[in-house]
């Protein structure tokens, strides 16, 4: 499921239009808003992972570059970072365990042609929106230089996480039709074993071999879409109970969310005020964070779980972003806005990865110049970083908003 249409699959009924033959489907406006505070989550660390990747390590602050020395030493920083690390990971298990909660649940339930119409159709839409931000960049790269631009490694792990996504939509009806034919006992068994598996490897290696090759063919980097993958069928597994009814109720998701992350805190915050800078790196090692996993679980299923009471009865286009509440009334804005950035998301992802040269050298710059003073210059650079976050997300997602999705709209790719 692309994200562009995700917002008609966030429930699994709606009533009938009296002025439409068509049903339409409901969105869960909990969900919408998780996807939100994930792509913001995403953005934040990728404005901090210069330093991240610098001060999270085992080495003595006096070595470090002078002007990040600050930033080492002070706890308060450290913890920061090292959660919105943490952050940083969750934001990209959600965004793929929410398509996989809702479409492979829904593909199982559709005959073969269907599925591969629909994932025909999915796959255009991921592809076409590539080729559309390419083209911006062909367009910015005439008056400025887009680093990297039509190079492989710009076209290939530049969108990593893009065309992991492509390679997950296309697979989700295989997966559909083989849990569809297993008993909910065999589909847990099955995902417990993969998912201890998994998390296994990925803990020898934060803690024992974070080091080496980093190359396409390196077992280590494999794992982080292996890691994806087994997130985005475990999300399915999800997204089938909660339709047969054997859910949790919210509460206990809730609950379990905030334990989560008031345990992670403490012991991010044990890590910052005992100097054990290289364990904020292993916590939130690549994709490899059980942490992140955890909180991306527990924060979909509160939010995929909850009541009606937030949920806006979605016009008839798919994708479109424009949010109505069930009957006549209006919705409110802050529901308006927040469809208005999840439909961007897919594009806000491809635009961040194609052209994060433009921004990211000066971003940090910027806020490395602030947090050589140390004290209040650390705070505002930090304060800076997120404010830049959310100010480029909602930049991009309403460009997209008004460029990438009418054109996919006429081409009849969206509805």
């Amino acid at each position: 499921m692309t994200d562009d249409e995700s917002v008609q699959m966030t429930s699994r009924a709606s009533a009938q239009s009296p002025a439409s033959p068509r049903p339409r489907r409901a969105r869960n406006m909990r969900v919408e808003m998780l996807r939100v505070a994930a792509i913001l989550g995403i953005a934040v660390f990728h404005t901090s992972q210069p330093w991240f990747t610098v001060v999270a390590t085992s080495t003595p602050v006096d070595r470090l570059p002078a002007e990040l020395q600050p930033v080492a030493a002070n706890p308060a920083a450290m913890w920061v970072l090292g959660m919105t690390a943490l952050l940083g990971a969750c934001g990209n298990h959600i965004f793929y365990m929410i398509s996989g909660f809702y479409l492979i649940p829904s593909a199982a339930a559709k005959p073969l042609r269907a599925q591969a119409a629909a994932t025909a159709r999915r796959a255009a839409i991921i592809v076409l929106s590539v080729l559309f931000y390419v083209a911006v960049c062909a367009v910015i790269d005439l008056f400025t230089p887009v680093a990297g631009f039509g190079t492989a490694g710009w076209w290939g792990m530049g969108l990593e996480f893009v065309w992991l996504y492509l390679v997950f939509v296309v697979v989700a009806p295989a997966a559909a039709w083989l849990f569809a034919r297993m008993d909910a006992r065999t589909r847990h068994a099955l995902a417990a074993l993969a998912l201890v598996a998994v998390f296994a490897l990925n803990a020898y290696i934060a803690f024992v071999a974070p080091e080496g090759g980093r190359g396409l063919t390196d077992w280590r980097k494999l794992m982080s879409a292996v890691t994806y993958l087994a997130t985005f069928l475990f999300s399915g597994v999800l997204g089938m109970d909660v339709r047969a009814g054997r859910a949790a109720p919210p509460r206990v998701w809730r609950r379990a969310l905030v334990a989560l992350v008031v345990v992670t805190a403490a012991i991010e915050a044990a890590f910052a005020v005992a100097g054990a800078r290289g364990l904020f790196m292993a916590m939130s090692f690549k994709s490899t964070s059980l942490v992140s996993f955890l909180a991306a679980w527990f924060a979909l299923m509160a939010a995929a779980t909850g009541g009606d009471a937030r949920r806006d009865d979605a016009s008839a286009g798919r994708g479109t972003g424009r949010a109505g509440v069930a009957g006549p009334a209006r919705p409110r804005p802050a529901v308006r806005f927040a469809a208005a950035v999840a439909s961007g998301i897919l594009g806000f992802y491809i635009a961040q990865s194609l052209m994060n040269g433009l921004w990211h050298d000066r971003c940090t710059a910027l806020m490395t110049s602030l947090a050589a003073h140390g004290g209040a210059g650390v705070a505002g650079a930090i304060a800076f970083g997120v404010a830049f976050s959310a100010l480029f997300v909602l930049v991009v997602t309403m460009a997209d908003r008004f460029t990438r999705q009418p054109l996919l709209r006429a081409m009849r790719l969206l509805r």
